[in-house]
């Protein structure tokens, strides 16, 4: 192996030994109906990101103290950080499921 190999195979992380990052985020996801969905398609902009994260829980029957929760937890970091509490916050299962905001199946165009 030369040394390109070496320095390569030395760097890349060890995914058997890695913890769940969500883990590592310590939300408090209590409560909550997981509205699902993607943030496939939203702009790209943090308030952007809350906002539809936030009309999603709203949608999804989530009182105001979930809501508030979410946007203390998403505040709470940097932007890499506001993506992953508005994931876990859309739920495990999040995903596009070809239905829009209410439930009706999307036309392939959009």
């Amino acid at each position: 192996m030369d040394n390109r190999n070496k320095a390569s195979a030395a760097s890349a992380p060890d995914p058997a030994g890695a913890p769940d990052p969500l883990a590592l985020l310590a939300l408090d996801t209590t409560g909550v109906a997981f509205p699902g969905g993607s943030l496939v398609g939203v702009d790209g902009n943090a308030f952007s990101v809350m906002g539809f994260v936030l009309n999603r829980l709203r949608r999804a029957g989530n009182g105001a103290s979930v809501r508030e929760r979410y946007q203390q937890q998403a505040m709470a970091g940097d932007y890499a950080h506001l993506l992953a509490v508005s994931l876990a916050f859309l739920g495990e299962n999040s995903g596009d499921d070809g239905t829009d905001e209410e439930g009706e199946e999307q036309d392939e165009e959009e």
